[in-house]
């Protein structure tokens, strides 16, 4: 995930994180439009909702997000 490279915005940033059945399982740390793709793992297992946050951290400077390629998968 990252910032998408459409945005033109310096100032362009984000946070990502995962959260399982309501708790926090993940985080990016913050990110802006000069840092590349991140891949971001969780362990999810027995988990019943999944959810994927994109926070502007107080901005609104274009902060264009992507969850590329996004995958859950089982094992």
């Amino acid at each position: 995930m990252g910032i998408d490279d459409e945005t033109s915005s310096t100032a362009a940033n984000a946070t990502f994180q995962i959260y399982a059945d309501g708790t926090k399982v993940a985080d990016s740390g913050a990110m802006t439009a000069a840092d590349g793709a991140k891949h971001l793992t969780a362990d999810v297992s027995g988990a019943q909702f999944v959810r994927l946050v994109a926070d502007d951290n107080g901005s609104s400077n274009s902060d264009h997000t992507n969850w590329a390629n996004a995958k859950i998968m089982c094992s």
